[in-house]
């Protein structure tokens, strides 16, 4: 493990970053497979819980697919109003460097 390098990205770009260690439930192609698709979402909803719960503007997530299934397992907990976005879509932003 190298650390926390998205968070360190983030916080040079002058964000305030709480790191949330929890599993989103994605885990490559399982959660896709119909089979372990609403267990996936009893997982993911664990981690939304912790988020909903953490007073940030943000979420993001280094993995677009764990992002993904957070802002899937997060509609469905009715979570709303925060997608989760790549760190370094938050970076682009801060500097005003949004297309």
């Amino acid at each position: 493990n190298i650390g926390f390098k998205s968070k360190e990205l983030m916080e040079c770009a002058g964000a305030q970053v709480e790191v949330i260690e929890k599993c989103s439930g994605h885990d490559g192609s399982w959660s896709a497979k119909s089979e372990f698709f609403p267990l996936s979402m009893l997982i993911a909803q664990k981690a939304v819980r912790v988020i909903e719960q953490a007073p940030a503007d943000l979420v993001a997530s280094d993995c677009p697919l764990a992002g993904l299934q957070l802002d899937q397992a997060g509609a469905m907990a009715h979570a709303g109003g925060r997608p989760t976005k790549h760190p370094i879509q938050i970076v682009r932003d801060a500097y005003g460097l949004s297309s």
